[in-house]
């Protein structure tokens, strides 16, 4: 990370963060164009709404898609 004014880190810094790291395999709800893989979800107390997350999934076939979604 660089860090100084203005930068990536200095955005990022002071803030609360939380992540989640799955595998899934045809859910019902599952948001992405493929239906097995592996995904990354991310929440930030920056985010106007309390339950939404930055999604990313890494499908077996290859395919990469993010979403932004609220999770119950």
């Amino acid at each position: 990370m660089i860090f100084g004014e203005n930068t990536f880190s200095s955005e990022l810094k002071g803030k609360t963060y939380k992540a989640i790291i799955g595998f899934f395999y045809k859910p019902s709800d599952n948001p992405f164009s493929f239906n097995n893989g592996y995904f990354i979800a991310f929440q930030s107390t920056y985010l106007q709404e309390e339950n939404m997350f930055v999604i990313i999934g890494f499908g077996f076939n290859g395919t990469i898609e993010n979403k932004f979604l609220a999770l119950k």
